[in-house]
């Protein structure tokens, strides 16, 4: 590293937040605003300040571009159908939650702590999404793709494992309602919230009997996880 690098790191403003961006990516940082702007979530916005969801909503693309062409590489031969399962498997967002929770992203995080509490919300995986957009604004596409591969896919991640496991459960639920031809029902029960998030209520009927009740913060993670439930008690 350089002297000029050695002394932005360590002097001036924001100088904890800069070491963690060098030790966590590997690169130093150019634009420290941007990644400030990654980590501050909507709850202590004002006037004076942004948000991340724009960066959100960037960093979204680059990891599914970067894991995309990650899978595409790394299984040559599989179709597009398998691709697309374990790529969502990989960016789902418990997962990406679970990711940010690693790499101690929240140490940094900005957001009304009196009425939010990070482990009931999908803040942290937002935010993940948000500072990998702020790194490819700041050290282009090539960097992003190294620190995604590197330090999240490669070094948290056990691939093989997850495109052996059949997470599908909607869809192993569904071949079972259909091989006993019984009717398979996800109902959105109740929207619910959190102070600050929505909270979907899904009860699951199972040939026309109530199974189980589950919630979460949008419906399709409610309903897969209301699938695994009744799996688990009609097996």
């Amino acid at each position: 590293m350089s002297l000029f690098n050695r002394l932005f790191l360590l002097g001036g403003k924001d100088n904890k937040l800069k070491q963690y961006i060098y030790h966590t990516t590997g690169f130093v940082p150019k634009n420290i605003d941007i990644y400030k702007q990654s980590l501050s979530h909507r709850s202590k916005s004002s006037a004076n300040t942004k948000n991340n969801e724009r960066l959100e909503y960037l960093g979204d693309s680059v990891l599914n571009t970067i894991i995309s062409e990650y899978l595409y590489q790394k299984y040559p031969y599989k179709e597009e159908g398998f691709l697309t399962e374990l790529r969502s498997r990989i960016v789902q967002r418990k997962r990406l939650n679970e990711l940010a929770h690693d790499i101690h992203l929240h140490q940094f995080m900005h957001y009304e702590k009196h009425n939010i509490r990070l482990e009931n919300t999908d803040i942290m995986g937002d935010a993940l999404e948000a500072f990998i957009g702020a790194l490819y604004i700041d050290k282009g596409f090539q960097k992003t793709k190294k620190f995604v591969l590197n330090k999240l896919v490669k070094h948290q991640m056990d691939i093989e494992k997850m495109a052996m496991e059949d997470n599908n459960f909607k869809g192993q639920l569904l071949m079972k309602s259909q091989k006993e031809n019984v009717p398979l029902v996800y109902k959105h029960s109740a929207t619910k919230s959190n102070g600050k998030q929505q909270i979907f209520v899904i009860e699951l009927y199972y040939n026309d009997q109530l199974i189980c009740t589950t919630q979460g913060f949008n419906k399709k993670d409610a309903e897969q996880e209301a699938a695994k439930l009744a799996l688990e008690k009609l097996m």
